[in-house]
């Protein structure tokens, strides 16, 4: 995910499964992996990371759809 989010230029879409979802999300927050949990990911919910200036940072989680 860091090697796609650094090289990307523009919007990029990744799809994945929750549990690989709250490991990136937990990353980015700084939070410990034991708080995996915590972090809410419904079915087809979507979560914006933006990149500026190189650095990344979590702008929505969990939003859901419509």
């Amino acid at each position: 995910f860091l090697k796609i989010a650094s090289a990307a230029k523009g919007n990029v879409l990744v799809v994945a499964h929750a549990g690989v979802n709250r490991i990136i999300l937990c990353h980015l927050l700084k939070k410990p992996i034991q708080e995996i949990f915590s972090i809410p990911q419904e079915h087809a919910a979507l979560n914006l990371i933006e990149n500026v200036q190189g650095k990344l940072s979590v702008r929505s989680m969990n939003r859901l759809p419509g």
